[in-house]
């Protein structure tokens, strides 16, 4: 199990998880040189509860409460820890509503970054991924944008836009202008 998570990492470009990057992904670097196995390929991270935290005040962060606050579902209520205990004393059944916890986690956690694809800053360029070429939506990937004023670097001037299929904001570097050219003072 420790080496397929191991190629799993090591294949991700990206990895979306809720709480991963404090809880997750330290415990399973731990065991990777526990085992001496090197560390994995680097991999971005992306952890939608710190998006939640950094954007949002719920009374709670834990996936069962944004899940339902949201409606876009609820965890699979199970025995707790007594549970891992029985999936370690290999227990057939125990492995079965295992599955279908992690199982209902996963479609959670897609359905959570679906929603929170306008609001995740650390978003990779998606425009770049699907290699469409062009001016697109650096969240979702579309070409459907609009171009909504200028933002402004010490050394670069901007175009910003909103996506009008994800609705997040983006920017691109505004070819062969300046800020004299676009009469800003």
């Amino acid at each position: 199990m420790l080496q397929a998570a191991h190629e799993i990492l090591s294949e991700a470009d990206v990895v979306i998880h809720y709480n991963g990057t404090s809880f997750d992904i330290p415990h399973l670097k731990r065991e990777f040189w526990l085992s001496n196995m090197p560390p994995p390929e680097p991999f971005m991270e992306i952890d939608l509860m710190r998006v939640i935290k950094g954007n949002f005040r719920f009374m709670s962060n834990k996936l069962q409460h944004i899940s339902e606050q949201i409606g876009i579902g609820s965890k699979i209520a199970h025995e707790g820890h007594k549970l891992w205990t029985m999936c370690l004393l290999n227990d057939r059944s125990a492995w079965g509503r295992m599955r279908e916890y992690n199982k209902q986690d996963v479609a959670l956690t897609e359905r959570l970054y679906e929603s929170l694809i306008p609001w995740i800053d650390n978003h990779p360029h998606m425009g770049l991924v699907s290699r469409e070429g062009g001016e697109s939506c650096n969240k979702c990937g579309s070409r459907n944008i609009q171009y909504r004023g200028f933002a402004q670097t010490r050394s670069t001037l901007y175009r910003k836009f909103q996506c009008n299929k994800c609705r997040g904001w983006g920017r691109v570097a505004s070819k062969s202008m300046s800020i004299k050219t676009m009469g800003i003072k």
